[in-house]
């Protein structure tokens, strides 16, 4: 009885939309969305200004601080629909991980 109770509990869940995202995966969503400058701008993130911006950096500092991650994870679910939208229509591959190549967004403050 407790089995199928624990089946249909999880069934009526929704799913979390970051189960399986890792930050890596979010990160290039959300610079090929908005672009490097413009993050920047919204969470004063200094990696995100430097000349060129270097990805790895990038991670490097989100990892070690979480409220750099809440911010970028913020950015991902507040723009999950455009993102999906983005890489179905082909506007952002899973091999677009060139920085900055976003198509612009929102600008708002995270």
């Amino acid at each position: 009885m407790k089995a199928g109770k624990k089946m249909n509990d999880q069934s009526n869940r929704k799913k979390d939309p970051l189960e399986g995202v890792t930050l890596k995966m979010m990160l290039t969503d959300v610079i090929n969305l908005f672009g490097c400058k413009d993050i920047y701008k919204m969470t004063e993130i200094n990696s995100f200004n430097d000349e060129p911006p270097m990805f790895n950096k990038i991670l490097k500092f989100i990892r070690k601080n979480p409220w750099a991650i809440q911010k970028i994870e913020k950015m991902y679910r507040g723009n999950l629909e455009t993102i999906e939208k983005m890489k179905s229509d082909g506007t952002i591959s899973k091999k677009d991980l060139a920085l900055g190549s976003g198509t612009g967004g929102r600008k708002t403050k995270y």
